[in-house]
C-alpha cells in the first residue's frame, strides 16, 4: 500500500504541476491527503501538536484547482480540455477524493482490528 500511495501521490502531483487532466489530479490528491490527514486525526487540527493541519491545506489547494481549472500556461489549455473546470467538475473531484479515502480508511481499520484479534492470546494458543 505504501508504494501505492507513492506512486499515486508522485503521479498525481506531476499532472497537477502540469495543469494536466486537472480534475482527476484533484481528486487522487484529495483522496491520498484524506488518508494522510485521517492517520493524525486525534491528535487535533495543529501541525505543531501532529495534527492533520499541512494535509487540510493541500486538500484545500487541490479542490480550488478542481474548481478554478489550471489556468492559461497549463497543458490542459495547450491540447484543449481547459474545459474541465468550474463548480460540476470541483464538487465531482471532492466526491471522487472523498468516497476513494473513506473506502481506504475503513479497509484499513478493518484490517487492522482482525490483526488485533488475530494477535490476541487465547488459552488454545499460549507459546509452549
Amino acid at each position: 500500500m505504501a508504494m501505492m500511495a507513492g506512486v499515486s501521490e508522485a503521479g498525481a502531483g506531476l499532472l497537477l504541476a502540469l495543469g494536466l487532466f486537472t480534475p482527476l489530479a484533484s481528486a487522487a490528491i484529495i483522496g491520498i491527503l484524506v488518508v494522510a490527514g485521517s492517520v493524525h486525526w486525534a491528535k487535533g487540527i495543529w501541525g505543531q501538536n501532529g495534527g492533520y493541519e499541512t494535509p487540510l491545506v493541500y486538500i484545500t489547494a487541490a479542490a480550488a484547482l478542481a474548481f478554478t481549472g489550471p489556468g492559461a500556461y497549463s497543458l490542459d489549455n495547450v491540447v484543449g480540455l481547459d474545459g474541465f473546470a468550474g463548480n460540476g467538475w470541483g464538487v465531482t473531484a471532492v466526491a471522487v477524493g472523498a468516497v476513494s479515502a473513506l473506502i481506504v480508511v475503513a479497509r484499513a481499520r478493518r484490517a487492522l482490528a482482525a490483526d488485533a484479534v488475530a494477535q490476541t492470546v487465547t488459552p488454545e494458543r499460549v507459546p509452549a
